[in-house]
């Protein structure tokens, strides 16, 4: 019961998100670029549950990012493959093979945010696999994160402006 409304409040914040911009959604993506010059960041989102990750996909995409779901671990091999720009990881999607994801995207280099119901998952301890900062405990503010978001690409080398 307790998970189902953890879920219902992650969706009620990325509702409360998505919601400003919501209007821009008829402007076509060419439209959409001139209101955010993101549309080349590509974010790789996974999610314990699909309506989830397809509410913080359609909130990225309304900021004008490009974004991909994978749905298992081959699949998230594969879209790291073709170089995103940050990987949003649900740890309690991966439990146990948590650890060895983050080593792949670290190994890539890529900016990397996990998302978790607690800091302990799969029997790791994530602070000891990726940086505090790095780590969001659900349920989190959209908006934080969005910010936190924008922060890492910035600070990796992504153009976000003009």
């Amino acid at each position: 019961m307790s998970q189902t409304l953890e879920v219902a409040a992650e969706i009620a914040a990325i509702r409360t998100f998505v919601s400003p911009f919501a209007n821009h959604h008829r402007l076509g993506r060419i439209s959409l670029a001139l209101y955010h010059p993101l549309l080349m960041i590509r974010v790789l989102v996974t999610a314990n549950h699909l309506s989830l990750a397809g509410l913080l996909e359609k909130g990225l995409r309304l900021q004008g990012w490009t974004t991909s779901i994978a749905t298992n671990y081959s699949a998230v091999i594969e879209a790291i493959g073709q170089t995103p720009n940050l990987v949003l990881v649900d740890a309690d999607f991966f439990q146990a093979d948590t650890a060895s994801l983050v080593s792949i995207i670290q190994q890539q280099q890529l900016s990397l945010i996990l998302l978790a119901g607690d800091y302990k998952v799969g029997g790791y301890d994530l602070r000891k696999i990726a940086a505090p900062e790095d780590i969001f405990i659900k349920p989190f503010s959209t908006r934080y994160l969005m910010t936190v978001l924008k922060q890492k690409l910035a600070l990796s080398g992504c153009s976000l402006t003009r």
